[in-house]
């Protein structure tokens, strides 16, 4: 009974070590998941569908800033820079970036977002643009992933439904960059 116990406590020590931080291997294997599905691009481009409006902005990286996306479509967006922490707040749900490299912990209305998601460009923090495309996407049933990528990016879909985002459609185009549209309910 020992010999089962011991790995099992370990296991789950670090599964929730894991979870704390926000960084897992996991993270990066779903970037490098999400980017398969659209391109080798190394630009962005964002097309943000809300309130019957249409914007669209251009990046010289695969990295949006969150305030682009989420500003208008959320309760509040705030950064603390003490704690190189960002806090977007909807629906009395809270997504946390964490930016320190040190972990931290979420309480029940708290999702934490993987760092290898996100990163800070030009003094913004910016979200992956083909993970961004990757969790919404409304195509996503039709790609031929693996059951766990299936599973993982419908988790994510369910943990961050309250940003009220309907659906994301990334297409690549020739001159390198990744069209992420996005259309909030």
């Amino acid at each position: 009974m020992k010999a089962l116990t011991i790995p099992c406590l370990l296991l789950i020590s670090m599964l929730t070590s894991a979870s704390l931080t926000g960084a897992s291997p996991a993270g990066k294997a779903f970037v490098a998941t999400s980017k398969q599905h659209y391109s080798t691009a190394t630009k962005s481009v964002l097309n943000l569908s809300a309130d019957d409006k249409l914007t669209t902005t251009t990046y010289n990286s695969i990295y949006i800033p969150i305030k682009d996306i989420f500003a208008k479509q959320v309760d509040s967006l705030t950064w603390d820079n003490t704690k190189k922490l960002a806090t977007i707040t909807n629906e009395g749900k809270q997504l946390l970036i964490n930016l320190s490299g040190k972990s931290i912990a979420a309480s029940d209305n708290q999702v934490i977002l993987p760092s290898e998601w996100v990163r800070i460009v030009n003094g913004r923090v910016s979200l992956n643009a083909y993970v961004l495309a990757f969790i919404f996407d409304r195509y996503a049933d039709r790609y031929n992933d693996t059951e766990q990528v299936s599973a993982e990016r419908a988790q994510w879909e369910s943990k961050l439904s309250f940003l009220n985002i309907d659906w994301t459609d990334g297409l690549a185009d020739k001159e390198h960059y990744i069209h992420v549209n996005v259309v909030f309910k």
